[in-house]
């Protein structure tokens, strides 16, 4: 899930306050143990498209990145900071990769799903056996910039069985920091995602175009995909293609929103 605040204007999940320990810490709480008994949390989801398809009027989406979203006026990153604190960070992260998961028979059958996670919960994947069960071929874990990994080679053998059962990983926020960069030498990774400090205004700022073509270089060298994350501007788009980067996502291309209710 991504822990952001939603797009300007969305009406679906108001944004982060300016002051969040003004947010009692009592609602909070008492949300996300409804959330965990099973209301309150919505999935939102932004397509992931071929951006060279588009410039050619094919809007064609290859995957959509699930988006957790809750009723308390309190922005997503801060609930599952909360939950953490709380000892329920894992319950609520996989709460919100279950009801993601729900949608899987209404994305397009060559489409994939990404879904954020934090590496405690990520090794946890391996012990569930309805995560097994799901079309692993189809899904994505996103690891964040801002996780810390404190055993890489404990985390690799973690996900050695899912990943021969196909499930894709990727570095995401890269560029963002340099936690990202020791992601990208330590883990094995299918996906390289940029983060939008790297796409915003790569049009125009020239350091931007040569992170960009410098971590394109590595993708191309260790066979992984690069997706570009909050693409705003055409020329951002425009840029983005002339440089090599194959797949992107952004308010440009399309808001995050619902897609039909689950099954059952």
């Amino acid at each position: 899930m991504d822990y952001s605040p939603p797009p300007p204007g969305s009406t679906q999940v108001v944004s982060r306050p300016t002051h969040p320990d003004t947010e009692p810490h009592f609602d909070i709480q008492t949300g996300i143990r409804e959330v965990l008994g099973g209301k309150g949390m919505t999935v939102q989801f932004q397509p992931i498209f071929d951006l060279g398809a588009w410039l050619v009027g094919t809007k064609r989406a290859v995957g959509y990145e699930a988006l957790a979203r809750f009723q308390l006026p309190v922005a997503p990153d801060i609930w599952f900071r909360e939950a953490a604190r709380m000892g329920l960070g894992a319950e609520l992260e996989l709460a919100a990769i279950r009801t993601a998961v729900s949608y899987l028979p209404q994305i397009p059958p060559g489409a994939f799903l990404t879904v954020n996670i934090s590496p405690e919960t990520a090794r946890s994947l391996t012990n569930l056996d309805w995560f097994h069960r799901l079309p692993l071929r189809r899904m994505v874990i996103e690891i964040s910039e801002e996780a810390t990994i404190d055993d890489y080679e404990t985390f690799r053998n973690a996900l050695d069985g899912l990943r021969a059962k196909g499930l894709k990983v990727a570095v995401d926020d890269v560029g963002a920091g340099l936690v990202s960069l020791k992601h990208l030498v330590m883990l094995p990774h299918d996906i390289i995602k940029l983060d939008l400090d790297v796409v915003r205004g790569v049009d125009t700022n020239h350091n931007c175009q040569a992170m960009v073509a410098a971590l394109l270089a590595l993708a191309r060298a260790s066979d992984t995909q690069v997706i570009a994350e909050g693409i705003e501007t055409s020329d951002e788009l425009v840029s983005l293609v002339d440089l090599g980067v194959a797949y992107g996502q952004g308010y440009y291309l399309a808001h995050p929103g619902p897609l039909l209710q689950p099954p059952g």
